[in-house]
């Protein structure tokens, strides 16, 4: 029996791939998110505030604008919507970790993946390992092939995914680690002209005018551009590709690829790393579930369907960010609105995606009711005493019944008769009724359900848009977003219908 899922590459879209898959005990070869998959507190410990920014100009002696981003205070339906800051490499250390310590997979470091074969149900691959300078083949068999291996994704060329997109020649940065003594940490600088290069190593000195700087080590330095792409497709068979960096695009099954080997963009908006791990995270649920021979096949279909749109938007999104922020103004403005500059949409801040137009959602509200304002399928709490959030898991479709005062106790016994057909482990139920009626009223059905919650503070009600006297059903999905509104218990094995097999 080949093995289950080998992932090619170990940046944070192909780590968290293993992490959602081993959290649904499917083993690999290898800011709410986070709180999904256990590791936030972790990575919130690590993080820090995004910086300061100041501009400068030539023989300037102070910056010609400060700006700090805006704070934007957190709320009940929305707990973290403040972004903090942390390096890719901390990222990865943190996740490595997790992985090892909690389920001992460790990533296979001083291996090179070579080709791959793809069969109606495995892939072939071929790697070579690196023994004591020599290398040496290896052939192995795997239910699927994920590709996380970066903007030259060796399995994307293989699948034959086009990767379609621009280099941006004008502007650009040069860019480089140099140990600066003098500088404060806690900022970061733009020196020179926006028009022409933003200069950060040799020439810095020149820029600031500032001979108080001390120069130590010099690791890296470059020339760096943005090439702006993404993939056609995000999968094929048994092979995907997943992940984002700023710029770089990919996708598919049975064969996957993460990280940047689907889709590349500029660093405006901070979109790479965030939209890469929301890739493996769509995907890692579904996988789980086609490969414990759960959900049919055509159920992975629907990772490409659902997260093409939402990158193709952030792309067309941060390069137009790219294009005002970096290469429109000849000279610094310094009454240009910092909050301007800072101004981001809820798509960039991740919140207002959703997957409305997917063929697996299931929708009967009224087109006006859910919107981006009033609705966040997985930041709702009961009066923070007990929260949806902690309650939802990467493993389980979470079913969450709002108790209507006029709910009907037969439609209700239908409900968790329904929900019981399925699977026990992949689908959960909530029970949650308003503080204005008895919780006497529905004894029988909270005894059938994992959780039984009173909303309190009105939270849940008022954030789903469910209404206290008639019964309403959101189905959460394993990633957190909304899978389906629901009116009518028919409603749930119409649903249910296209996820389990």
């Amino acid at each position: 029996m080949p093995s289950p899922v080998l992932i090619v590459g170990a940046g944070p879209s192909g780590l968290v791939l293993a992490l959602t898959l081993l959290r649904n005990n499917v083993s690999s070869r290898t800011l709410e998110v986070y709180k999904f998959l256990g590791i936030l507190p972790n990575i919130l410990d690590a993080s820090g505030p995004t910086p300061q920014i100041e501009q400068w100009v030539t023989g300037g002696k102070e910056p010609v604008r400060k700006m700090e981003k805006p704070v934007i205070e957190n709320t009940a339906a929305r707990p973290y919507n403040h972004p903090v800051m942390l390096g890719q490499n901390r990222h990865e250390d943190i996740l490595r970790t997790t992985l090892e310590n909690e389920y001992g997979c460790k990533v296979e470091l001083g291996t090179e993946f070579i080709s791959f074969e793809q069969h109606p149900d495995h892939v072939v691959v071929h790697m070579e390992k690196t023994i004591d300078a020599r290398k040496v083949p290896e052939t192995a068999t795997f239910s699927f092939l994920i590709g996380a291996d970066g903007a030259r994704s060796q399995i994307r060329k293989q699948l034959g995914l086009s990767f379609l997109g621009e280099t941006i020649t004008s502007g650009g940065m040069l860019v480089g680690d140099l140990d600066i003594k003098g500088l404060d940490s806690r900022k970061d600088l733009q020196l020179g002209d926006t028009h022409g290069a933003m200069v950060l190593v040799e020439a810095i000195k020149d820029v600031t005018g500032r001979t108080d700087l001390q120069f130590g080590e010099l690791t890296y330095a470059n020339h760096w551009r943005p090439n702006i792409r993404m993939v056609n497709k995000f999968g094929s068979g048994r092979v995907f590709v997943t992940g984002g960096k700023r710029i770089r695009v990919s996708q598919m099954l049975k064969v996957s690829t993460a990280s940047d080997a689907a889709h590349c963009h500029s660093p405006t908006g901070a979109q790479g790393m965030n939209s890469g791990v929301q890739d493996s995270f769509n995907l890692g649920w579904k996988l789980s579930l086609v490969y414990k021979g759960l959900s049919p096949t055509s159920l992975l279909d629907t990772y490409s369907e659902e997260r093409l749109p939402v990158i193709a938007t952030m792309l067309q999104k941060t390069t137009e960010l790219y294009h005002s922020g970096f290469l429109v103004h000849t000279t610094f403005n310094p009454n240009t609105d910092a909050k301007a500059i800072w101004a981001r949409g809820h798509e960039l801040m991740q919140l207002g995606v959703n997957y409305r137009g997917s063929s697996l959602v299931v929708d009967q509200k009224p087109e006006h009711a859910l919107t981006e304002e009033n609705s966040d399928p997985y930041r709702e709490d009961d009066n923070e005493r007990v929260r949806f959030f902690d309650i939802f898991v990467p493993s389980a479709h979470t079913v969450v019944i709002f108790a209507g005062a006029a709910s009907i106790t037969s439609a209700l016994d239908a409900i968790l008769k329904s929900v019981a057909a399925y699977p026990k482990g992949p689908v959960q139920t909530v029970f949650i009724y308003p503080k204005s009626v008895s919780a006497s009223q529905y004894s029988e059905a909270g005894a059938h359900s994992d959780y039984v919650l009173m909303d309190r503070e009105g939270h849940a009600y008022r954030n789903y848009v469910a209404s206290e006297t008639d019964m309403t059903m959101v189905v959460v999905r394993p990633d957190g977003y909304v899978g389906a509104v629901l009116l009518q218990p028919e409603g749930l094995k119409a649903y249910f219908k296209k996820i389990f097999a």
